[in-house]
């Protein structure tokens, strides 16, 4: 906290882009929190901001970890009813020891977003939470905004905790909730839903939700080259739940079988759920049916089989993307809701990539701890990120889900230990930015520039990261 701090640079009312002299694990005694849970758009405006954690060099980068005093419950990060946002290169981990509180049963994301719009989360690892991580909008606070133009891309969405006491907690090791959170409201509220992108994403040793969807007839979800390795299957749970009468594609995106998957079947594939939810909502109107187009999916079973994917409901192959869920009678729910084309492309529409190159590009450049070669290559420099980089990898994940702590199953807190850093700086920026302008040494040669030469004189021109009087 204090001024020049990360909490201090967030919660500013003008527009910014946050740097980092250094970077490490910040462990937060309270949680981050933007706006306010209860209050309407315009109070506690901390909109129009760039994280931009890839400036942190020594020790590895921005790591966000919550305190481990059992005795008080810190929040973690949660941003509520703010726009114009771009967070890019960092993770956002529990410590271990969260689950030991006395309300530990909370279903608590390590990053929220509520009725915000308009940003990108690019390359961040989110895991070790009871949740994963939230983008809604929820009837159930007082805000009035479209929950819109969201895009979320090379992220690593991975394991986390099941904790067998806590009965309320256990099996929400989830990866992604979007859209409508919550039963009832309007179909107004719905409609508040807009443009989810979710593209080039990794979920590793999580069991559901990738994601879970839900919105009206104005939500559109571009679900396109994900990479998913392993799943749950028991108890309803499934790969994706979609819900309302959105328009949903699925395209070209990889799901690995794990020991501990269950049998591929349309049980655990996208699940349609409608009826109970919206009521409001007639679906059998031609204009606001729920559709969806879905082409192009892998799925990679444990035998190194690969199997494409159909996009019909209800077939009998064993092998079909979308079936629907509830209510149980189907008989008057056509086929209309599958599209031949696709949604129309954004503004700026993503590459799209065949499933078969899925695995290997998604897991080549994942996630909040990408570094860069000076030969532009990618690589990996967190230990944490490259445990679970390599069980995808080799597919060599958990061969259960735990049930009793210390089992060694997938979601067993033994695992969520953070690597002690040591108090030295991990890099000499005399050898790493020579000419302290932001851009590495080996990046300016391959590049054809000077590194005794400051380039990037702009806005660090003495690299003592002072800007406009604030030490950052």
């Amino acid at each position: 906290s204090g001024e020049g701090s990360l909490r201090w640079a967030l919660t500013r009312d003008f527009n910014r882009t946050i740097v980092f002299a250094i970077g490490g694990r910040f462990d937060l005694n309270e949680g981050i929190t933007l706006g306010s849970k209860t209050n309407d758009v315009g109070e506690n405006t901390y909109n129009n901001f760039t994280l931009a954690g890839q400036t942190a060099y020594d020790k590895g980068g921005v790591h966000l970890a919550n305190n481990g005093d059992t005795s008080t419950w810190a929040r973690h990060f949660n941003i509520y009813g703010q726009e114009n946002m771009i967070l890019r290169y960092f993770d956002t981990r529990f410590n271990w020891q969260w689950y030991t509180k006395d309300n530990a049963s909370d279903q608590q994301p390590s990053i929220r977003f509520t009725n915000s719009s308009d940003f990108i989360i690019d390359h961040m690892t989110s895991g070790w939470s009871a949740y994963g991580l939230i983008v809604t909008n929820s009837f159930r606070n007082n805000y009035d905004r479209t929950v819109d133009n969201i895009t979320v891309q090379r992220s690593l969405f991975h394991e986390n905790i099941i904790n067998p006491d806590a009965i309320n907690q256990k099996n929400h090791n989830i990866g992604l909730l979007l859209g409508v959170i919550g039963e009832g409201g309007t179909e107004n509220d719905w409609n508040k839903v807009g443009r989810f992108s979710i593209h080039k994403n990794a979920f590793i040793g999580v069991s559901h939700r990738f994601p879970n969807i839900a919105g009206g007839d104005a939500a559109r979800f571009d679900i396109i080259n994900n990479y998913v390795q392993g799943f749950d299957g028991g108890g309803h749970k499934r790969l994706v739940r979609a819900g309302g009468n959105a328009h949903n594609d699925f395209r070209n995106n990889a799901y690995q079988e794990t020991l501990y998957s269950p049998s591929f079947s349309p049980e655990n594939l996208i699940g349609f759920q409608y009826g109970e939810f919206i009521p409001t909502v007639d679906f059998n109107a031609d204009d606001e049916a729920p559709n969806f187009h879905i082409d192009g999916n892998l799925f990679l079973s444990n035998m190194g089989q690969r199997l494409d994917i159909t996009d019909t409901i209800e077939d009998s192959n064993g092998r079909d993307m979308l079936h629907v869920w509830t209510p149980a009678d189907k008989s008057h729910f056509p086929n209309l809701i599958l599209r031949d084309t696709p949604n129309t492309p954004p503004q700026v529409p993503v590459s799209i990539l065949s499933a078969n190159e899925v695995k290997d590009n998604v897991l080549n450049n994942v996630g909040g701890n990408v570094k860069f070669s000076s030969d532009g290559s990618t690589y990996v420099d967190n230990s944490i990120d490259t445990m679970y980089l390599d069980w995808a990898k080799n597919n060599d994940a958990p061969p259960n889900i735990t049930s009793t702590v210390g089992d060694g199953g997938m979601g067993d807190s033994d695992r969520f230990i953070h690597p002690v850093y040591n108090t030295d700086p991990a890099v000499d920026l005399n050898i790493i930015d020579t000419d302290r302008d932001g851009m590495p040494n080996t990046w300016e040669l391959a590049n054809n520039l000077d590194p005794d030469v400051k380039n990037n004189n702009a806005i660090r021109a003495d690299r003592n990261w002072n800007l406009s009087g604030y030490r950052v």
